[in-house]
């Protein structure tokens, strides 16, 4: 095992014992790797897929909130920042009620949908539009990510983000993602508990 060289001294040790001390034990949570059993003995567990993205949050430092889901891998502060602009959203399936059931959607995630139209002409392909600025870039991808769409932002000439629903518009919905199963406890809870 290697050691921290911060962590080489009593000294330093100590110190960071002092500092763990001041932590509510509220605050701290104990997690079980995500696991399955091994394939070649099935007494014996191994990491399963999810412990992966698990320790890339570790690693990133990004909070593992096991009352979320954990693979998304972006926090409160990140995602109501990333909501910020506007959205239209346009029916160019011309099927009935189409934009209206996206807006619906798009509001309880959160976003500001601003109009809904119907297009002049049927489109075949789903389009993002997206005006030219870093704050576009990032809303349109959170709002692909919320809504869990498969498509990816281009740029254009357009005043705000607009969703352009096109024949293809069944096909935008990438498959479900599970959340991550994670057993976790405070440390002021009961181990018997």
């Amino acid at each position: 095992m290697t050691v921290d060289p911060q962590l080489s001294s009593l000294q330093d040790l100590a110190s960071l014992a002092a500092r763990i001390k001041e932590v509510p034990t509220d605050k701290i949570v104990f997690m079980t790797m995500p696991n399955q059993p091994a394939p070649s003995n099935a007494n014996r567990v191994v990491p399963a897929p999810d412990a992966t993205l698990i320790f890339e949050r570790i690693k990133q430092g990004i909070p593992v909130n096991p009352d979320s889901d954990s693979a998304t891998g972006t926090s409160a502060a990140e995602q109501s920042a990333n909501r910020k602009l506007p959205l239209s959203i346009v029916n160019g399936a011309h099927v009935s009620g189409l934009a209206g059931q996206f807006a619906n959607d798009a509001t309880k995630q959160g976003y500001t949908v601003i109009s809904i139209a119907t297009a002049a002409t049927l489109q075949a392909q789903s389009k993002l539009l997206i005006p030219d600025t870093d704050d576009a870039r990032r809303t349109a991808a959170a709002f692909a990510k919320a809504m869990n769409l498969d498509i990816k932002a281009s740029v254009a000439e357009v005043e705000s983000i607009e969703l352009i629903l096109g024949q293809d518009y069944q096909d935008l919905k990438r498959p479900e993602k599970k959340p991550i199963q994670l057993d976790s406890r405070n440390a002021d809870q009961d181990l018997c508990g």
